[in-house]
């Protein structure tokens, strides 16, 4: 059954709430615009909501969302409209509806940690397609392309990523 209103919605990456029953899916938006997403309650997973505009940024670019043990939810993206750098990670604790943590996961090559930018491919940096789950030790792990040329993982925690 088509999803009314998804029309330039796709890679959808659903997530589930345990505290409310909720099933809330986020789009990457084809016109480069923003995250989108809509919501159905667990009993009436036929009775979807119409998509409409999260308060991220997208680039047309995939994203991945996931739920935290505690019911947050926990996303990657690219936080901007254009180009894939940075690569960010998010995260809401009222449903997708505000990301309050934020924090760049990749910004410019890994040699920057080092002081030593190196210079962008005719297109920019990029990263994308990313990953995203917590273990039961806490832990958030990330896998993203890493210029076009690999997978890069990373791990972090809440605390990192709400810079506590």
């Amino acid at each position: 059954m088509p999803l009314a209103g998804s029309a330039d919605l796709v890679q959808p990456s659903m997530v589930y709430l345990n505290r409310t029953s909720t099933w809330i899916t986020f789009f990457r938006d084809r016109r480069a615009e923003n995250i989108y997403s809509c919501t159905a309650k667990m009993a009436e997973t036929d009775d979807w909501s119409i998509p409409s505009k999260t308060v991220l940024p997208n680039n047309n670019a995939g994203i991945e969302a996931n739920t935290m043990i505690n019911g947050d939810i926990v996303m990657v993206f690219n936080p901007q409209t254009k180009g894939r750098d940075p690569l960010a990670i998010g995260i809401s604790r009222d449903g997708g509806k505000t990301w309050a943590c934020q924090r760049n996961l990749q910004h410019g090559t890994s040699d920057e940690e080092n002081g030593q930018l190196s210079k962008p491919k005719k297109n920019g940096f990029e990263f994308s397609y990313p990953s995203v789950l917590q273990t039961s030790d806490g832990q958030i792990h990330v896998t993203y392309t890493y210029l076009r040329e690999t997978i890069k993982y990373k791990r972090v925690n809440e605390e990192w990523i709400c810079g506590k």
